[in-house]
């Protein structure tokens, strides 16, 4: 498995893989067969965080966008994307969780069994998830474990009081709202002011692995990543249409913090290239039209600048996302 042809030895518990991994800045070195690889930099930053960075008003370029039909693991390893930056979908706690029941602990080599975006993303820079999983400082700890996660919603659950997990419950990075928790949240959003609802979408946090190496190839350039999540609207019993709310909100952050990261990116690299993926689509349910009203504010809110931005559809054209394209280039 991909762990194991990194490192050189099996993943067996999270004590074992830290002993075995020595970490020196952005590099890895496996103690067992002496590779080295550069998971880079991670960090945890609210939207508000990535805004204050970024001033939109400097550009005067003209935005791109079109579909890409491909496997995204194939595209890190092409060498026209090196420092390309590359949204993938991830729990809240920026790892690749298959299920809710599945912990930190469980590992990282799993991910080779699950066929979606994410974990491909995951593993095609390898190295940074092994950090992410294992060597993350949270909350004075190293490395994640079932009772010391990431959480992208954590100052969103402060400001609605969720201390207490009144309104919704985290686990293993999914986001599971109680019903009248959700109808509490979503009655907030509607009363709130423009100007409140994009203070309350600040507040959203994604995980950012910059400068990571391409494990998976033979060409082990640099790219940066974007780890971000959605509501797991498919896994509950609630009414989907009672997510839209609070849904939306999650989206709308979660795109432009991808598209705020993406123009850092290119301020330091020069590589304009972001590839979006429909964070929230497939398992998670969130409907398609809520998906694309997000990506859409985003490109309007970056109108001019002069990013390359491409949704991947895997395997073949998706006609929806084709229509979306060419509605937004007129």
């Amino acid at each position: 498995m991909w762990f194991r042809n990194l490192m050189g030895f099996n993943e067996i518990n999270p004590l074992q893989v830290q002993e075995n991994i020595a970490i020196d800045g952005e590099l890895m070195t496996s103690l067992v067969n002496g590779k080295s690889y550069q998971h880079g930099v991670f960090e945890v930053p609210t939207l508000k965080e990535l805004k204050n960075r970024i001033d939109l008003s400097v550009f005067d370029g003209n935005i791109k966008i079109k579909e890409i039909i491909g496997n995204v693991r194939a595209l890190h390893c092409l060498r026209d994307n090196e420092n390309a930056m590359f949204q993938a979908a991830s729990q809240f706690n920026m790892l690749e969780m298959i299920s809710p029941s599945v912990t930190p602990e469980m590992g990282v080599d799993r991910y080779e069994n699950d066929h979606t975006q994410g974990p491909a993303c995951a593993i095609a820079c390898g190295a940074g998830t092994i950090y992410r999983n294992y060597f993350a400082p949270i909350n004075g700890k190293k490395g994640q474990t079932s009772d010391n996660q990431l959480d992208g919603l954590e100052e969103i659950g402060k400001f609605f009081g969720n201390d207490k997990s009144a309104l919704w419950k985290m686990q293993n990075g999914y986001c599971f709202p109680t019903e009248k928790g959700l109808k509490t949240i979503s009655e907030s959003i509607l009363k709130m002011k423009i100007e409140d609802y994009e203070s309350l979408k600040s507040l959203m946090k994604t995980g950012i692995q910059w400068n990571t190496e391409v494990t998976n190839c033979a060409q082990r350039h640099l790219v940066s990543q974007i780890y971000c999540s959605a509501l797991p609207i498919g896994y509950s019993s609630i009414y989907s249409g009672d997510w839209k709310e609070f849904a939306s909100l999650v989206l709308d952050a979660t795109y432009e913090s991808a598209f705020y990261a993406a123009t850092e990116n290119y301020q330091k690299t020069g590589c304009p290239i972001l590839y979006l993926t429909l964070v929230g689509g497939g398992v998670f349910q969130n409907d398609l039209s809520w998906i694309l009203s997000a990506i859409k504010s985003s490109l309007e809110k970056f109108r001019n600048v002069p990013l390359d931005v491409r949704i991947v559809s895997y395997g073949k054209s998706d006609p929806v996302i084709a229509d979306f394209v060419k509605g937004f280039r007129r």
